[in-house]
């Protein structure tokens, strides 16, 4: 189901648009999924809207190493 709602989020100019990508982990109840794309892992906060959205939407953070990966838990989360 997550993997479905972001393909149709996606459009042709977003950062992961053409790109292969695995949905790895789900964060409730923001929203947000952790992708791993190619050499890169990315947070992604979904919309729900079903459909293709404008960029920067789904807004998508590419996280660098697993140090940020872990801040970004501690203060979000």
């Amino acid at each position: 189901m997550l993997t479905e709602e972001l393909r149709r989020e996606i459009a042709r100019k977003h950062p992961l648009a053409g790109v292969r990508w695995t949905v790895v982990a789900e964060a409730e109840p923001q929203d947000d999924v952790l992708a791993v794309a190619r050499d890169r892992v990315v947070l992604v906060h979904l919309t729900w809207s079903g459909k293709k959205e404008s960029p920067p939407w789904p807004h998508t953070v590419t996280i660098p190493d697993h140090e940020a990966l872990l801040q970004i838990v501690a203060n979000r989360y």
